[in-house]
């Protein structure tokens, strides 16, 4: 159901070898989609890769728009449904790429704009998610598409170091940078419109957040108003007859109990098993009996697992580091054998990104630390690097990291740094501009106020960074690549706005996470389901590393043979930590971990998109 956008855009006729390299991918029997348009200087191709058949492209006048996804409308009151063909373009006509802000769900959308005022080019992303579009400039135009790695294949480029960089760091790569050196991505939650002939957009704001700081707001009514827009996006999911992802965890149980309020539909649901014995089994099968599902348990044994972590890294949009992505994208293969003609699949991320992080409890902590004086914040780091305090998982290490963190310009962004410098080539600036880019893209959805509170600044990084660069992004591209289209409810409009609309106090409540949520789930689910300790959806790693299959491959990945990573990733330190996990029974910490695998599938997908 899911498609990728391509094409060009420009005054001068694309080369044929252009043309070509958009075509190549794409032009696959009767579910290729091409669109032309040329006259008065302007020469347009759109290529759309459609893995399943849909509705041919949006037109309506002058605007002729095509979308990853189908476009869902509607309000609370009237409910969603279906836009109707010619709808965006339509909407796009009256309303311009504001429309996007009313459209439900997450899309990545290309439109072209043909008027007497000259011609222009829309690209927009994922109001909060995933999806990007990507563009570069061209000789006589711009190229774009919903995937990267296309714009690799349309003239030679090479690896980005600051953003593999920030890969290792970060976790992925801020807005408007890519891993390729001259290919730009549009920020998460905003539009670029390219005027004929230029190189460089102009934005618009897509994704618009306004929290509540206060107290004072009626605890009933929040809850009402974040029920009954998770209801409304239950419905939709359970009339198409997705598939469900179930972990077992709070948000997707709550949300399997709001489809069975919503419609008495069967409803079919799936888990991947990290092993046995694996206790989130037992809450997950508790989840689907109370809300009328089959669930189907899928096993990923280490002899699938790297199968499973090559499909995960190559088919990939653009690289991000989060190892969580091995059991999804295997859990999507079986999801695909089993259920081929069903197009949808719901992700259930964003209930603890919008309802209640745990992170939240932890920023008078950093807050403390960030009144440090900087001297000494910098002399602790120099140390935990120098002295490898890092490689120890001990109360030293755990306080001298948060002190390392804390050294980015902005305490918020501190709980967000997942790699450290010991462990690569930097240059000195690179922290300053990637931290200044990661909290610009993010924080443009609050109006780029300056008198934003931490806890502001702190959940909207949490929302479009960890969110949004890094757990919704393990679904896309393994389901993409299988045709299927992921569903990701938590994030849709008006759950959105619900969510900013409660304040942080509620959130987070005496110490309990996603207070709102488990507050709902009581009307389904008795108290030792709600309250028990969090396990978490985490793949053994660290165990699968000390294997000798997988060791193998992540040392023969990256260190021999073609390497892109190492020209910022210490090789000494690749050997000396994969010799380390093998040799001993000390855990290293969660960061070294994290570090290893944004690693290994940047790595990959470079060296598939490179070849």
């Amino acid at each position: 159901m899911t498609t990728v956008i391509a094409g060009f855009f420009g005054k001068t006729k694309p080369e044929g070898k252009l043309i070509k390299a958009l075509g190549a991918d794409f032009k696959k029997g009767d579910k290729a989609n091409v669109i032309g348009i040329e006259g008065n200087g302007l020469w347009v191709c759109l290529v759309c890769d459609r893995r399943q058949q849909l509705d041919p492209p949006s037109r309506c006048d002058n605007v002729t728009c095509t979308a990853s996804d189908p476009v869902f409308v509607g309000t609370l009151d009237d409910g969603y449904r279906w836009a109707a063909p010619d709808e965006l373009a339509t909407g796009l006509t009256t309303k311009g790429v504001t429309f996007f802000r009313e459209v439900i769900n997450n899309v990545c959308a290309a439109a072209v704009e043909i008027s007497r005022k000259g011609s222009r080019l829309h690209l927009v992303s994922h109001r909060l998610g995933p999806g990007r579009m990507y563009y570069r400039a061209t000789k006589g135009g711009i190229v774009f598409s919903s995937d990267a790695s296309v714009l690799s294949r349309v003239a030679s480029t090479k690896p980005d170091p600051m953003s593999l960089w920030s890969v290792l760091i970060y976790g992925a790569v801020p807005e408007p940078l890519t891993v390729f050196d001259g290919v730009f991505a549009v920020p998460v939650g905003q539009a670029a419109t390219f005027e004929l002939g230029a190189s460089t957009p102009t934005y618009t704001q897509i994704l618009c957040l306004d929290f509540v700081d206060e107290p004072e707001i009626d605890e009933y009514v929040c809850l009402k108003q974040a029920k009954n827009a998770l209801l409304a996006g239950a419905k939709v999911v359970a009339e198409l007859g997705t598939s469900m992802t179930i972990s077992g965890g709070i948000d997707s149980s709550l949300f399997l109990c709001l489809m069975q309020e919503a419609t008495d539909r069967p409803k079919q649901g799936y888990m991947c098993q990290l092993g046995r014995p694996d206790p989130e089994v037992v809450f997950a099968q508790r989840a689907a009996e109370a809300s009328n599902t089959t669930l189907r348990v899928f096993e990923l044994s280490e002899d699938q697992v790297v199968s499973a972590i090559r499909h995960a890294a190559e088919s990939a949009m653009h690289p991000f580091s989060d190892f969580s992505t091995i059991p999804v994208a295997f859990l999507l293969r079986r999801i695909a054998e089993e259920r081929p003609d069903c197009p949808w699949v719901f992700d259930g991320n964003g209930g603890d990104d919008c309802f209640g992080v745990a992170g939240q409890e932890m920023l008078r902590k950093w807050q403390r630390i960030t009144v440090l004086p900087s001297l000494f914040r910098r002399i602790a780091s120099s140390l935990w690097l120098d002295l490898g305090i890092w490689k120890r998982h001990s109360l030293l290490d755990i306080g001298m990291r948060k002190i390392y963190q804390t050294c980015v310009d902005d305490a918020a962004l501190a709980p967000f740094v997942f790699g450290h410098n010991g462990m690569t080539y930097a240059e000195p600036t690179w922290f300053q501009k990637v931290s200044e880019l990661l909290l610009a893209s993010c924080m443009a959805c609050t109006g780029n106020r300056g008198n934003h509170s931490l806890y502001t600044r702190f959940y909207t990084i949490q929302l479009l960074h960890v969110c949004g660069h890094l757990w919704t992004a393990k679904a896309l591209g393994p389901a993409h690549e299988l045709g299927k289209s992921m569903l990701y409810p938590y994030l849709w409009r008006d759950v959105l706005t619900s969510m900013s609309r409660i304040p942080w106090q509620m959130k987070v409540r005496n110490g309990v996470t996603k207070w709102p949520l488990k507050r709902m789930l009581e009307d389904y689910m008795p108290p030792d389901f709600i309250h028990r300790k969090k396990v978490g959806y985490v793949p053994p790693w660290r165990k699968w590393l000390r294997g000798e299959e997988i060791s193998s491959f992540v040392r023969e990945t990256l260190l021999g043979g073609t390497r892109y990573i190492t020209a910022v990733l210490r090789e000494e330190w690749i050997e000396r930590m994969l010799r380390h996990l093998k040799e001993t029974d000390a855990n290293p910490p969660a960061m070294v971990l994290n570090t290893i695998w944004g690693a290994l599938a940047t790595e990959l997908w470079l060296q598939k998109n490179l070849a």
